[in-house]
């Protein structure tokens, strides 16, 4: 039986620690950046399944399209 997998987002980095916040819970955790993939970035989004931190490519390029359209409403 797998465990549930969690969305989180990398709201901003400090030092050496990540601050995630969750996508459905809005909860925010502190991670050390040891703990997740090489060369993560803020606005990445990452699936925490398996107690591991994996990068979610798809999530974040459909959050930045939605946002891209929210701009492009506003600057109409």
């Amino acid at each position: 039986m797998g465990r549930c997998k969690v969305k989180y987002v990398i709201d901003r980095i400090e030092n050496d620690i990540a601050i995630l916040e969750g996508l459905e819970t809005r909860k925010i955790i502190n991670v050390s950046l040891s703990k997740l993939p090489k060369n993560v970035l803020e606005s990445d989004v990452l699936n925490f399944e398996n107690g591991k931190y994996v990068l979610d490519e798809k999530t974040k390029l459909e959050r930045l399209e939605i946002i891209r359209r929210k701009m492009d409403k506003l600057r109409k």
